[in-house]
């Protein structure tokens, strides 16, 4: 269990500073899916990009909340 939360703490800080690199790649991934045919590359890049909307939801929300 505590190796998970390592895990996810290591992604929400990667998230933060690299974020447009991941949206684009989970672009990519979803693309090729499309073009190859590969529903395992779409898949992919779709949890990708939900990880990263989610993430920008949570940094925006915590960005508001600090300039209260």
């Amino acid at each position: 269990m505590r190796n998970i939360i390592w895990d996810l703490t290591f992604i929400y800080d990667v998230l933060q500073k690299h974020w447009p690199i991941a949206a684009i790649g989970g672009v990519l991934a979803v693309a090729f899916g499309f073009v190859f045919g590969r529903m395992s590359m779409i898949i992919t890049g779709a949890i990708v990009l939900f990880v990263v909307i989610v993430d920008l939801i949570i940094l925006l929300v915590l960005r508001v909340r600090g300039q209260k």
